[in-house]
């Protein structure tokens, strides 16, 4: 390009100069080697920007003062130069190859010209929280919650932390722990309910229950969109459903064995006899496996249980002081269902008489007075093992609701019986159930158990059965009133 000058002291006789003009210098296409090549600034900071026509506009390599270089992509986010500007660093030099940036870089310089915010888009992913954070956040809030808001119960707690097993590598926080809350999809939760299956396709189907909660928590937050847990439409694993109930031949087996239980002890389940070593580094020579050992308080708690249908958690604390023999009722300050007030009949409060050994705090005291009894599933594997059955302690409780059915009341009359808030229809929110009638009932179920358990004489509890009117025959007689 060529370009005239004159000179300042121009005569008549001086002409026109032609002079060649510096030429701009051309942009260089970044490269590992120009990069090398450039030294650190001894302040401050140097860009070396990459070819807008050969490269990717706004892509650059960041060298400070202390020589350290990252790859940077600048951009303005908005329309034209109202736009904010915004630098956005995608990764150090060394450990991105040139290539690798450039190719991170082109991706968002699409981004911007479809109307996106990169940098933007990156610092609310940031501020959503990991599954992990969110989580404990959940834990806190069902805790702390009132129960119409969905507390849940020390024992509840304590399952939710046992599927999501933080310190081991099967439970829900290996598979999704560190996602965001955003980021997980169905895919996640399939898979991590496959692999659960392989080993527990129960726990699997637990897991998924309690994250679909979990995540409706999340969309309530409005830590994701509404509508979008990723548990909705994941297939779960077909259960059977065990049957949970005694039968009246087989209570009577059931209180024979806690009559062994209570005065020799039985034989412990074949997972929880003790192992001695064998081989050549036995410190000792095997011995027979030791026989049982008599356990009064297991044998008193279930039966204490199977006479009242409550859960295993709520007798084991029980405390003397939350029992009323006047009222002939316990109220009970923290359960599952919250405050629950439990009315027990006359057989219980005698088998409760009948307890040995000193009254301390607790009903049904451990080892150590001032504590409830240990967990009791270990002592109640040696009675089901004697009983040839494969049942759980929780089945008393079903086995409780089957015997009030079968005497005749209905499930408005066995909810309150049992700790249940309502019998689930609409029909229940209307008026209120007689306490007298729940009474009754309460005496009557727990003294035809403690029978068939063998505790009282058959005369006694026929006599209480007629002493009280079925809830049936009430029912009736007040329908026809009316």
């Amino acid at each position: 390009m060529m370009s005239i000058s004159m000179p300042r002291s121009a005569t008549s006789r001086d002409r026109p100069v032609m002079t060649r003009a510096k030429p701009a210098a051309v942009p260089s296409l970044l490269t590992k080697s120009l990069i090398d090549a450039t030294a650190a600034p001894p302040t401050g900071r140097v860009v070396l920007w990459d070819d807008p026509q050969r490269g990717v506009p706004g892509f650059g390599c960041l060298i400070l003062a202390s020589g350290a270089r990252s790859f940077v992509f600048r951009y303005r986010a908005g329309r034209g130069r109202a736009g904010t500007q915004r630098q956005l660093t995608l990764g150090s030099f060394g450990t991105l190859t040139v290539g690798t940036a450039r190719s991170a870089a082109r991706k968002r310089y699409e981004a911007v010209r479809a109307g996106d915010d990169p940098l933007g888009a990156e610092r609310e992913r940031a501020a959503v929280p990991t599954v992990a954070e969110a989580f404990a956040s959940w834990l806190v809030f069902r805790q702390a919650s009132t129960k119409k808001r969905g507390a849940a119960s020390a024992s509840t707690l304590k399952e939710y932390a046992r599927l999501w097993d933080s310190k081991s590598a099967r439970g829900a926080n290996h598979f999704i722990g560190r996602l965001r809350v955003t980021e997980v999809r169905r895919s996640h939760i399939e898979a991590m309910h496959e692999s659960i299956t392989a080993r527990a396709p129960y726990v699997a189907n637990r897991t998924v229950n309690m994250l679909s909660a979990f995540f409706t928590f999340c969309e309530v937050r409005e830590l994701r969109p509404q509508h979008t847990s990723p548990c909705r439409g994941v297939d779960l694993n077909e259960e059977t459903k065990r049957r949970g109930s005694l039968a009246p031949d087989q209570y009577a087996i059931l209180g024979a064995s806690l009559a062994q239980l209570a005065s020799t002890g039985l034989v412990p389940a074949p997972r929880r006899q003790r192992k001695r070593a064998e081989g050549a580094t036995a410190k000792q020579s095997p011995r027979k496996v030791l026989g049982g050992i008599p356990n009064p308080r297991a044998a008193a708690i279930f039966r204490f249980l199977a006479m009242t249908g409550w859960r295993s958690e709520e007798a084991k604390s029980l405390r003397w002081d939350a029992l009323s023999r006047t009222d002939g009722r316990a109220v009970l300050v923290n359960t599952k269902s919250g405050r629950s007030m439990r009315p027990l009949g006359p057989a219980v409060f005698a088998l409760l008489d009948a307890l040995p050994g000193e009254r301390g705090e607790y009903v049904f005291p451990g080892r150590d007075p001032s504590r409830p009894i240990a967990d009791v599933k270990h002592t109640w594997a040696s009675v089901t093992q004697a009983l040839g059955l494969s049942l759980v302690v929780h089945s008393l409780r079903h086995s409780f609701t089957t015997q009030a059915r079968r005497l005749g009341y209905g499930n408005h009359i066995i909810a309150p019986l049992i700790g249940h808030v309502t019998a689930g229809s609409m029909t229940a929110n209307y008026g209120d159930i007689p306490d007298e009638l729940v009474a009754e009932a309460a005496a009557r179920v727990s003294a035809s158990i403690a029978c068939m358990l063998g505790i009282e004489s058959h005369e006694h509890t026929a006599a209480d059965a007629t002493r009280i009117l079925p809830f049936r025959a009430v029912g009736a007689t007040a329908a026809g009133a009316l």
